[in-house]
């Protein structure tokens, strides 16, 4: 994103506020397999994250790019956007055994961000995840557009409780969308990227139960 993206993005959220429910009803469907699995590096715990960018209504081949730079934050491209310009993203985490719930997408002075908690054995377990959203035109976030909704069908076991989002930006163009999470204690998570994620997401999630398991002793 391009310090003029963040620029603009910084000044519409200082400039509004909205707060949207997550409807109770099954938000609309998405395809698993065409999301990104990561897996990440923190302080306590080291969730897998299953996380993917949709377009609605979706063109024949829609592109999407997943960048890890530095530092390494998933950005989520998708080009050739066509009307009506509306974008959906969603997310998914894993951690042994913990079903999370998110609250209701909320905007502020760090981007779009929702709260991921879970009951992990008595133990509460939670991460803030920020969505910045900017363009390849300079276009914004239009606040009235941002919906938070429980995405169809259910992730792939081991990732309990799913989020997601849809919102538009004022201008026809790329959109691109920086996610950044924190644990707890506001440490923010690093990510890498797994191969497939269909079939090698549990690699993550492995990784993620032997960290959170040497975390309790």
């Amino acid at each position: 994103m391009s310090r003029h993206g963040k620029a603009k993005l910084a000044a519409l959220v200082a400039a509004a506020t909205l707060t949207v429910g997550v409807p109770a009803q099954a938000g609309p469907a998405v395809n698993w397999d065409h999301g990104f699995a990561l897996s990440s590096s923190g302080r306590v715990v080291n969730p897998a994250v299953l996380v993917g960018f949709n377009p609605q209504p979706e063109p024949p081949e829609p592109i999407t790019e997943l960048d890890l730079g530095f530092p390494p934050d998933p950005v989520l491209i998708l080009r050739d956007q066509m009307n009506p310009q509306i974008f959906d993203v969603f997310l998914s985490i894993g951690l042994p055994a913990v079903q999370f719930g998110f609250s209701a997408p909320t905007i502020g002075d760090m981007g779009v961000k929702t709260t991921a908690t879970g009951d992990a054995g008595g133990v509460m377990v939670s991460f803030d995840i920020f969505f910045d959203i900017a363009s390849s035109t300079g276009g914004m976030l239009d606040p009235a557009s941002l919906v938070g909704f429980n995405p169809q069908p259910d992730p792939p076991a081991g990732f309990l409780g799913a989020f997601g989002m849809s919102f538009a930006i004022d201008g026809l163009s790329d959109a691109m969308v920086t996610m950044r999470m924190f644990d707890a204690a506001g440490t923010q998570l690093s990510f890498t990227q797994v191969p497939e994620p269909a079939s090698l997401a549990f690699l993550g999630l492995g990784l993620a139960m032997i960290a959170w398991r040497r975390s309790r002793r």
